[in-house]
């Protein structure tokens, strides 16, 4: 109560960007159900449940400003989220940090498994996603962020450096041009790559492996929707649970922790069971590799949505807060 007493002082009492921005899920919302399997009306709980999920997927994966933002700045704060989220700028930016580098750690493993040419055992895989987590930046996807330091990003390339090794020594292991060498073991220095790999995934990444490009764009498109799969399964558990009581399986890692795990320390905590993961967007896409980073992210969210429906539900259902134009 604090915190909105201090912005009502200062003149800060709007709920612009708030307004455009579950206009436009419910929007998108509506859509869905119109393009949906059931010919029924949702009410509009339901329907602001569901926009509410495709809202706060879209803040963690969206790169650009809401377009009402744009002329709202002191209105918004600096991050643009709309304004009755203020209280969750912190967790949200831990979300969309989130969201970027699994965006780049999907990235990365689809380049090895094409580069490699053969099939690749979970564990492999597995592996491997900790060792690119290991040897690679704090953040792997800080190059995908809508507002980067250039001093941070001359770092994050210099890290990057280490995961195009660690790659292509795992490729020339897969295609056998080199015995495997295991991780972190103290016993021998790892050979240096075959340069012709080194400098195959180098150049991709240079071309590919950057905010924006038409590569980026579809599989950050295809994460958002196992990542919202996640999450509307999740919203509608807690939705059954409020009304029958039941109590419903969840990950192995305990509410408390989970929320507030980066996606980097899932690796170091153990692995989350891939039991209820969410199916690959289309055949080929290769999101069973991050079934347990996708389930993480998508609960995580989800109790955010579920917090802040029992918050301000209502007030989205007012007749005349949403604005139909959008």
């Amino acid at each position: 109560m604090r915190t909105f007493q201090e912005r009502f002082e200062n003149g800060v009492t709007t709920l612009n960007v708030t307004r455009s921005w579950v206009s436009r899920s419910v929007a998108a919302a509506l859509a869905e159900h119109k393009n949906g399997p059931s010919v029924l009306i949702p009410s509009k709980h339901k329907l602001i449940s569901d926009a509410l999920c495709i809202g706060m997927v879209d803040l963690v994966f969206s790169s650009t400003l809401l377009p009402a933002a744009q002329s709202s700045a002191s209105d918004a704060g600096p991050t643009m989220f709309p304004e009755t989220l203020y209280l969750d700028h912190g967790r949200l930016g831990l979300y969309v940090n989130d969201g970027s580098d699994l965006v780049g750690l999907y990235m990365l493993i689809m380049l090895f498994q094409q580069c490699a040419g053969i099939p690749i055992a979970e564990s492999d895989i597995d592996q491997i996603k900790r060792e690119l987590w290991e040897v690679g930046p704090s953040r792997l996807g800080l190059c995908f962020d809508a507002v980067s330091r250039p001093s941070s990003v001359a770092r994050w390339d210099q890290g990057m450096l280490a995961v195009d090794l660690q790659l292509a020594r795992r490729v020339d292991e897969a295609k056998g041009k080199r015995a495997p060498h295991v991780f972190g073991t103290p016993d021998r220095v790892p050979a240096m790559p075959d340069s012709s790999t080194l400098s195959l995934i180098e150049n991709w990444r240079r071309s590919h492996y950057r905010k924006d490009s038409p590569l980026q764009s579809l599989m950050k498109r295809r994460l958002r929707s196992a990542v919202l799969e996640v999450v509307k399964r999740q919203v509608a558990s807690y939705d059954h649970q409020a009304m029958t009581g039941a109590v419903l399986p969840t990950s192995d890692v305990s509410p408390s922790l989970a929320s507030r795990m980066p996606l980097r320390r899932l690796t170091a905590y153990g692995p989350i069971p891939k039991k209820g993961a969410p199916s690959a967007s289309s055949p080929g896409a290769g999101l069973e590799a991050l079934a347990p980073e996708i389930s993480h992210l998508g609960e995580r969210i989800a109790r955010l949505v579920v917090f802040h429906s029992k918050v301000y539900s209502k007030l989205y259902e007012v007749d005349g807060f949403l604005d139909n134009s959008l």
